[in-house]
């Protein structure tokens, strides 16, 4: 076959000078050099546009040579085409075939009539009408020689590019040359959700890469790329949850940390480790304040920054809560002593001031003191006065400052008029239809101007059909009267001597009494009478309730049965108290009737 070719190459010589001299592009790089006679071994298969892929190799068919040099000028230049020639330095060569002279390759230029130095020469085949170039190596490829070499046939291949979960542009699936090196893109504008770019690589890596070893074993692309098949690139990305497109394993790491400012007895430290510049500052106990029995937080010292910029503690500031209370005289003026201050860390309670340290009032006793209310009401406080329990009391009147670090509590004096010591006379009497069990009149000494409360207050008894209705306040009282019970009686102050009657109330009838007529139809005289209690609307009555049947009768029927005139009238008949036995007299001997 390498002789064919030769031949073919000296023929075509003889026409070289019909052809133009045109600027060539550079020689091709990474020649993989195989013999020729090897090449369909070499070449395993090709690329079909139609199909989309690389198919089979059935047929190669050398279809043209291009020599490319340098002419007198030192300007690239190629000739050659579909017929193209090769010469040596002493001219055209039609039958010997000397391609190859001392001073190298040479190329005959027609238009100037001389030869050119070679550099390469490129041998164009055909696959099934595919293209494809392959490359000659002039090193080895001598006159005397027949161990020619050319390249493998360069087949098309394809790169495309996978996203991998990220956003952008990239380059549509693009067609190269299979052994080229090539550019790839260089990941310009691609985006993703805390991640940023790093690179392609070959092999699809996790969604995003969090560790130095993990980048490092995802084969990302350095350099140019040389591409031997169908391609798909696939973007690294690397975690940069602060967005500074610096993957955050590469960069150092702080720490926040909360203390409580009191040697971790009211919270442990809180620390925040891992975090990056740029990053949001961590809140302690996520945004909640801490609390501290006592105490008001008052923030952090210093301030926590919005954005972590390196180590940082942040100390917890404290006020002391405290009480303010004041004793206000009698004229509600001017406390009584000076205000007194009670602290959360106090552990004894305070003693309110006591009677002889309060201006009197005439005619008046103090009592204690008492907490007033906007409306000019006083409620008497009996304490305890303990911190927590004034706490209570600041908390119900929302009486903190707005710091909530002071309470304010003022106590004012309540005062109750002086008792009179005199006596009043409580008279029951008994009103019409009932009587009274127990003491009738009673003396009760006054104290103060509401005066005495009825203590031994006596039983009232009803007659037959009526029922107790409360007592009376006075025997003639004028206008609407108010019954009270025995229990309301004993919670009324009277000032002055009291008749108070008892009062009784008919009980309403709702039932009647019905006579009852019992007549002895068998003997047709009267059996007996006597009475039932019914409904006070009832017309008829029910034998069912009758209870009085005369001794040795039976009811002769059952069921309802008219009432008449006040009466209803009832048959009944004597209860037999014999009867008649027949006597059958058995001859046992004869064993017959007898």
């Amino acid at each position: 076959m390498k002789k064919k070719l030769l031949a073919l190459l000296l023929t075509l010589c003889l026409v070289l000078g019909l052809f133009p001299m045109t600027v060539f592009a550079a020689v091709e790089e990474n020649i993989h050099i195989v013999t020729f006679g090897d090449i369909k071994k070499v070449v395993k298969n090709y690329y079909d546009e139609d199909k989309n892929e690389n198919v089979d190799l059935e047929n190669i068919k050398i279809y043209s040579m291009k020599v490319h040099g340098m002419d007198k000028q030192g300007k690239p230049a190629t000739v050659g085409g579909e017929i193209w020639a090769v010469v040596g330095d002493i001219g055209l060569q039609g039958t010997n075939g000397h391609l190859f002279s001392d001073d190298g390759w040479k190329v005959y230029d027609a238009a100037l009539g001389n030869l050119n130095t070679i550099n390469g020469v490129t041998i164009y085949a055909k696959v099934n009408e595919q293209e494809f170039p392959c490359k000659v190596d002039l090193d080895s490829w001598q006159y005397d020689k027949i161990d020619w070499n050319i390249t493998e046939v360069n087949l098309k291949v394809n790169l495309s590019y996978d996203l991998n979960g990220g956003e952008g542009t990239l380059p549509e699936r693009t067609a190269y040359v299979e052994h080229d090196l090539i550019d790839i893109a260089n990941g310009e504008g691609l985006e993703k959700d805390l991640a940023t770019f790093i690179g392609f690589s070959k092999t699809k890596p996790a969604d995003v890469i969090t560790t130095q070893a993990a980048q490092e074993a995802a084969g990302i692309i350095a350099g140019d790329f040389r591409i031997d098949q169908d391609t798909t690139l696939y973007a690294v990305w690397a975690e940069d949850k602060n967005g500074n497109d610096e993957p955050d394993y590469q960069e150092t790491k702080y720490t926040v940390t909360y203390k409580d400012g009191v040697d971790g007895t009211v919270f442990k430290d809180e620390v925040h480790e891992n975090l990056l510049v740029g990053e949001k500052t961590p809140a302690y106990n996520e945004g909640k304040k801490p609390t501290r029995e006592g105490y008001v937080f008052g923030g952090w010292d210093p301030k926590p920054a919005t954005e972590v910029s390196g180590n940082a503690e942040y100390v917890a500031k404290w006020t002391e809560k405290q009480i303010l209370v004041s004793f206000l005289d009698s004229d509600n003026s001017k406390p009584v002593r000076p205000m007194d201050t009670i602290k959360f860390t106090a552990t004894e309670a305070i003693v309110p001031p006591a009677a002889k340290d309060v201006t009197p009032v005439s005619g008046k006793v103090f009592k204690g003191w008492g907490i007033a209310a906007s409306d000019g009401t006083v409620t008497s406080y009996e304490g305890p006065y303990t911190y927590d329990a004034l706490a209570a009391l600041v908390n119900a009147k929302d009486g903190w400052s707005f710091d909530e670090t002071e309470g304010y509590l003022t106590f004012t004096p309540v005062f109750e008029d002086e008792p009179v010591t005199e006596m009043v006379t409580f008279t029951y009497k008994a009103g019409e239809h009932g009587s009274l069990e127990g003491a009738v009149s009673e003396k009760v000494t006054v104290f103060g101007p509401k005066g005495a409360y009825p203590t031994n207050v006596p039983t009232p008894v009803a007659a037959e059909g009526y029922e107790f209705a409360g007592w009376q306040v006075g025997e003639n009282p004028e206008g609407e009267v108010t019954l009270l019970s025995s229990d309301e009686l004993k919670t009324l102050p009277f000032a002055q001597d009291t008749i108070f009657v008892a009062v009784f109330k008919e009980i309403p009838v709702t039932t009647k009494e019905v006579g009852v007529n019992y007549w002895d139809v068998e003997n047709n005289t009267q059996a007996g009478e006597g009475k039932v209690i019914v409904d006070k609307a009832a017309t008829s009555v029910n034998t069912s309730k009758l209870t009085d049947i005369p001794a040795g009768y039976e009811l002769v029927s059952l069921g309802e049965l008219p009432i008449r005139d006040g009466w209803v009238y009832v048959e009944v008949k004597p209860i037999p108290t014999t009867k008649e036995v027949g006597v059958n007299y058995w001859d046992v001997e004869n064993n017959t009737q007898a």
